[in-house]
């Protein structure tokens, strides 16, 4: 093998390494968001007494 074809195996397994981590990685340690905050956010549901009072 060439010593170009090398270079060039190499440098493109090193490119599609670096693709990857980068698209794949973990989602950074600040952007999560705490259980407690979710919880405060999202809306408990309806009970279903309140829905058949309501008709």
């Amino acid at each position: 093998m060439a010593n170009d074809a090398k270079l060039g195996l190499v440098l493109g397994v090193a490119l599609v390494v670096v693709i990857g981590l980068v698209n794949f990685r973990g989602e950074p340690a600040g952007a999560r968001v705490p259980t407690e905050q979710v919880r405060a956010i999202t809306k408990a549901p309806p009970t279903p007494q309140a829905h058949i009072a309501s008709r």
